[in-house]
């Protein structure tokens, strides 16, 4: 053999030393995550971090008297539900103890069955007590529309919302009414992407001059974020951990237990992170015990 062939040889010994150690990498983090939701552990669960916008957002919904018109634009199906049901499960919750009256607004084919779905759920398991609970007589999905068309539907509902809702005259009357009678009390965009919040806000909010608030996925809050800072946005609740935090002030709002559904993820997500910083520990102790060797 060369020397150039040996030193090619040496080099590429530590890349597969790496790659072998990968199944441990991923068993590792699949127990901190799978075990405690396994064995029910309690804990560690702590105080959610409570980002900017959060507390504005609950305290817009919180405002709302009986009968306060909501619109909501309704920007998510099936295809993200699994991480959207859980952030927009408090917001729904909220809207029916307030007893709200709700217009959804949808652009999917699914989004107005995604939303109805995720009401019927929330009215299911609210708690009757007193202060909390639906009032008799209400029915639990109020209004709704789906608009075909694309973002193109955002900006002739807000400027001719007959044209745009014509078929949905009698699911979609606190739109039709918007000029003659009571004004909507703020609308609620509820979005996996950052552009559908940002369309809204363009096409919509500029002619309603309504306050907005969004619930957004994880991904969307860096693009979205700017919009609270400028005051285009009255809240802003995205992810998980927004979601938690949200559910937090309801509950104490109420003097209620934790939420056991957002406690557990809580526990697996500290669990996740206990696993990271074992992870970081251990490869710096390796680092000095070897001295800055490689291979």
């Amino acid at each position: 053999y060369t020397t150039e062939h040996t030193l090619s040889l040496h080099d590429a010994l530590p890349i597969s030393q790496i790659r072998l150690r990968y199944p441990w990498l991923l068993t590792l983090f699949l127990l901190a995550l799978g075990l405690p939701l396994l064995l029910g552990l309690t804990g560690p669960v702590g105080e959610v971090r409570r980002w900017p916008g959060v507390t504005e957002a609950y305290a817009a919904i919180d405002q709302l008297a009986t009968d306060d018109l909501v619109w909501i634009y309704w920007a998510y199906d099936p295809a993200t539900a699994g991480e959207m049901d859980l952030l927009a499960l408090p917001l729904v919750d909220h809207l029916l103890e307030r007893n709200a009256q709700s217009t959804i607004i949808s652009l999917l084919p699914t989004g107005l069955a995604t939303a109805e779905r995720l009401w019927r759920e929330a009215a299911s398991s609210l708690l009757v007590e007193q202060g909390i609970g639906i009032r008799e007589g209400r029915t639990v999905f109020v209004e709704g529309a789906y608009l075909p068309g694309g973002a193109g539907a955002l900006a002739l509902l807000a400027s001719a919302p007959e044209d745009a809702l014509w078929g949905y005259t009698e699911r979609a009357t606190s739109w039709l009414a918007f000029s003659s009678t009571q004004r909507p009390a703020l609308s609620v965009v509820v979005a996996a992407h950052a552009e559908d919040v940002q369309q809204w806000l363009e096409m919509v909010q500029t002619e309603t001059q309504l306050p907005v608030i969004a619930f957004t996925g994880a991904g969307a809050d860096p693009i979205v974020r700017p919009y609270l800072a400028s005051g285009q946005l009255a809240g802003l609740v995205s992810g998980f951990d927004g979601a938690a935090a949200y559910q937090q002030l309801r509950d104490r709002r109420f003097g209620r237990l934790p939420s056991t559904r957002y406690t557990a993820q809580l526990i697996a997500q500290n669990w996740g992170h206990i696993a990271l910083i074992l992870l970081l520990l251990l490869g710096n102790l390796r680092a000095l015990w070897l001295g800055g060797k490689r291979g």
